[in-house]
């Protein structure tokens, strides 16, 4: 292509890019009222119904898309299928090609999350295949190369490809710090933090966690920055810097009162726990397990509860006091046998009970059961359904 066709392509862009914009701001209010409740379908006007039928109602789809992500798997899902199908309308006169298949990459990457958020990875791979097809057919926007490579790193970790995912995270972040996006490119930093803790490398994780955190707006991420800042937590107690894990939680108390969810305070007086167990603390180590196991066993929680189980296990064993770790083995199997779950670890679990009841049974013996029964069961808690990454 020539000088004058490559500046007739760009003029055509940058009028499709217009018009949505124009669009966009027209449509605002109209989107925002029917996604807070104010407005239904019934106080449409004709004029309103026609921005629907266009970008407004592809935006709106694909917000309220990602606002299902914690609460309705099913309907994120459905969201994200109406923003694609809207996309087919879409007028390539009025547009020009590149930016509606900027738009169509959009919707497919979209859907290609929601699928993966409800479990389907191979239809979500799919959907990611073809977003990438219709993003290399675009405009070359930095800011949607950025996204479909964030989908693709939150993908490869939920197929347990890790060194897939910090590679294209680690994109990720690049293309959004060259499209000016500071905030985005500190959450996909974060993820590549998280990503490396995953492949079992703590160090390089604590350094991308906190290089995250000091550049993301905590104000449009705050479940972001609860998760890292649990993740960076634990790193520090994997990597035996209990003091600093302390000043981690320490500097950030107020994350874990500024909303009503149970489950953020629990898991960190289980770090807590962590920590007093790491400093030899054993009685503060003690209480923060048994609150901590029982204030899940409450919610139901009963992976997470079993594995703090299996920490107040370890205090057990650092004291000697064998017949409680018996009553608390004894414990357990009941419970999953209750519940019909986590029968490979009932196995285990069993073993250990056997182990106890040898006199000759070292300390070492009895740590490295316990910590091979609690590996066994964080994997099965990391596949069971709906615990997908962000």
């Amino acid at each position: 292509m020539n000088q004058q066709g490559e500046r007739r392509l760009e003029l055509a862009v940058l009028r499709g890019r217009l018009t949505i914009e124009e669009e966009r701001t027209k449509a605002a209010p109209l989107v925002t009222d029917l996604l807070e409740g104010r407005r239904g379908a019934q106080d449409l006007s004709a004029e309103e119904w026609l921005l629907l039928r266009g970008v407004a109602g592809f935006d709106l789809c694909l917000a309220r898309s990602s606002a299902l992500r914690h609460t309705d798997p099913t309907g994120m899902l459905r969201h994200a299928q109406a923003g694609l199908a809207i996309t087919q309308a879409v007028s390539v006169r009025r547009y020009g090609a590149k930016v509606r298949a900027d738009l169509v990459a959009r919707a497919w990457g979209e859907l290609g999350n929601a699928r993966r958020v409800g479990d389907d990875l191979t239809g979500a791979e799919e959907a990611l295949v073809q977003a990438a097809g219709w993003a290399q057919r675009g405009s070359g926007e930095l800011g949607l190369a950025a996204r479909l490579m964030d989908l693709a790193a939150s993908l490869a970790s939920d197929q347990r490809r890790f060194s897939d995912a910090i590679e294209a995270a680690h994109t990720a972040a690049k293309l959004y710090l060259d499209a000016g996006e500071i905030h985005l490119a500190a959450r996909a930093l974060i993820s590549k933090g998280m990503f490396t803790c995953n492949s079992d490398d703590p160090a390089k994780a604590v350094i991308w966690l906190r290089r995250g955190l000091k550049h993301l707006d905590c104000e449009r991420a705050p479940a972001v920055e609860i998760t890292a800042v649990e993740t960076l937590t634990m790193c520090l107690i994997d990597l035996g810097r209990f003091d600093e894990a302390r000043q981690v939680l320490v500097d950030n108390l107020q994350l874990y009162y500024r909303d009503s969810d149970r489950l953020i305070r629990l898991r960190r007086s289980w770090r807590e726990g962590k920590i007093a167990f790491g400093l030899d603390e054993l009685r503060d180590a003690e209480a923060s397990f048994q609150a901590t196991r029982r204030g899940f066993a409450e919610v139901d929680q009963h992976f997470d509860a079993a594995l703090v189980g299996l920490d107040l296990a370890l205090v057990y064993v650092r004291q000697g006091r064998t017949w409680e770790l018996v009553e608390l083995v004894d414990e357990m199997v009941s419970t999953f046998r209750a519940l019909g779950i986590a029968r490979e670890a009932i196995a285990g679990l069993l073993l250990l009970r056997k182990v106890c009841q040898q006199p000759e049974a070292s300390d070492d013996l009895l740590r490295g059961q316990i910590q091979a029964i609690a590996a066994l069961l964080a994997e099965m808690h990391a596949k069971t359904p709906g615990r997908r990454a962000d």
